[in-house]
């Protein structure tokens, strides 16, 4: 959603998650290319991506890459071809798959980035939700040295699982915004479901883009729809009840996996939004726990 209110005006282009190993650059077959390593051969694909250069792309099973297919090919290669040849004002890259290689991107490709942070509870209900195991994510990961083996021996359980994935995830991006901070911004979803005008306001000044009426205008359309719960299976395209949308994951995940979410994830969680688990400021959630442990006692 964030990756088309960004590509709302007529000057601007979205690419859709090319590094993803299902869909995208042929010679991706790891979930969150780690290109902020050092010596990844990540870099030489992400040069090649952007330079528009020795850039293939998959095939859907059966297929043969033919000159028809060029013309016709699938959404990602449309927009990849398109981007080229129209030159827009602005780019849009929508990848989740490249957080792990955000500071390469802006280091040697001038890109601005945009990390959206959502509450560990609201991650591991989407991912039931459209039934995506994190486990494959973090053997990657842990093929790529992005995470320890010990680490992934821990994580035994689902909610840890997600837990462990959305740290590892979140807590580069952290580290991203505090080590190039004129150019990667943070945006809460909670924060967003909230505010969408504030924070998109917010999040487009950062980003040192207009906030224009088209994107306005985009922003109302994507927000104020009936949608709270969206359907199982269901990933895109849907128009939500931003506000409606804060915190009803809680009824959805259960108090032992939310238990395993907070000790892993919780500390890394109040850096990124200043909010505590329940969505409170910090200085009034240490205030509240000050005036319950004096009633106690």
């Amino acid at each position: 959603m964030l990756g088309d209110l960004l590509s709302a005006d007529p000057r601007t282009a979205q690419l859709f998650e090319p590094f993803s190993p299902l869909s995208g650059i042929a010679c991706v077959d790891r979930w969150y290319a780690s290109a902020d390593l050092p010596g990844s051969p990540w870099r030489r694909v992400i040069d090649d991506y952007v330079a528009g250069q020795n850039t293939k792309w998959r095939t859907r099973q059966g297929e043969t890459p033919n000159l028809a297919r060029w013309f016709k090919g699938t959404p990602m290669l449309r927009e990849y071809v398109a981007a080229r040849l129209r030159r827009p004002h602005r780019i849009v890259v929508k990848c989740p798959y490249l957080t792990l290689s955000a500071q390469y991107l802006i280091e040697r490709h001038d890109f601005r980035v945009l990390f959206t942070v959502r509450h560990p509870g609201a991650f591991l209900a989407s991912l039931r939700r459209v039934q995506w195991d994190a486990a494959v994510w973090l053997d990657d990961l842990v093929e790529q040295g992005s995470c320890s083996r010990e680490e992934r021996a821990m994580a035994t359980t689902q909610a840890a699982q997600a837990g462990l994935l959305w740290r590892i995830v979140n807590r580069h991006a952290l580290e991203t915004q505090r080590l190039l901070p004129d150019s990667a911004v943070l945006l809460s979803h909670e924060d967003f479901c909230a505010d969408p005008h504030g924070e998109m306001a917010r999040v487009t000044q950062g980003l040192s883009i207009d906030y224009s009426p088209r994107m306005q205008k985009a922003v109302s359309h994507a927000t104020a729809g009936d949608v709270v719960i969206p359907p199982e299976g269901k990933v895109e395209l849907l128009v939500r009840n931003a506000s409606a949308m804060v915190g009803e994951w809680r009824n959805r995940v259960s108090a032992r996996d939310e238990a395993e979410l907070r000790e892993i994830c919780e500390p890394l969680y109040q850096q990124l939004v200043g909010t505590d688990w329940l969505g409170r400021p910090l200085d009034a959630a240490v205030t509240n726990r000050a005036t319950e442990r004096s009633v106690t006692r």
